[in-house]
């Protein structure tokens, strides 16, 4: 590809205005102009690119997606997201989440807005973003940044912030205990009075 111009121009996303560096390039061989969109556009239109026979319709092609970006409409709804990652040794691999040897757990969840944008062309595309909560092991997945929708998702409700927050608080209740029972001496002193790892010591404070 050969650069013909690049040129600074502007764009707005979610009221906030970007600077994007446009490039049109040519394909030697067969004449054909190519503009990458900037990458938020390309997200919500679906194209990542446009191409024209000519200068004057590569630079049509861009206006045209600007313009479909510009006119998206959006729905906004507090959501939490979730991730439950799980294994175990003793238990048949469809009830995991994936094979491994051992045991583990681990849960993820966060209070998000979903923003689900509507272009003109009638691509649809999702954007989620983080808002202060309880909750402190936020999902962590590509997915969330490439307009996708993220499907481990409800909405949010006091009762399910509650309920994820003292899931992740039992967890660290045990966690503490496994920590302790690193030290040989309390390993013994446990076993020797039969205690057990109990869940939900802090988790079920109110």
């Amino acid at each position: 590809m050969a650069r013909v111009k690049s040129e600074k121009t502007i764009y707005r996303v979610e009221g906030r205005i970007k600077e994007f560096t446009k490039l049109v390039t040519i394909e030697p061989q067969s004449g054909t102009f190519t503009i990458k969109m900037p990458m938020e556009i390309g997200v919500a239109t679906g194209e990542n690119e446009v191409h024209g026979k000519t200068l004057k319709d590569v630079e049509a092609e861009y206006a045209r997606v600007t313009k479909d970006y510009n006119s998206s409409e959006y729905e906004t709804a507090k959501v939490i997201c979730y991730d439950f990652d799980y294994y175990s040794d003793g238990l048949e691999p469809e009830h995991c989440t994936h094979n491994n040897s051992g045991i583990m757990i681990e849960v993820r969840s966060g209070v998000y807005l979903e923003h689900k944008g509507t272009a003109k062309s009638g691509k649809i595309s999702y954007k989620y973003e983080l808002q202060p909560s309880r909750l402190k092991y936020e999902v962590k997945s590509w997915s969330m940044n490439r307009g996708e929708e993220y499907k481990g998702k409800i909405l949010w409700s006091k009762e399910l912030e509650d309920f994820f927050f003292h899931t992740q608080e039992s967890m660290e209740s045990i966690i503490k205990q496994m920590d302790q029972l690193s030290k040989p001496a309390m390993l013994v002193s446990f076993a020797m009075n039969q205690k057990l790892l109990e869940a939900g010591q802090e988790g079920n404070r109110g």
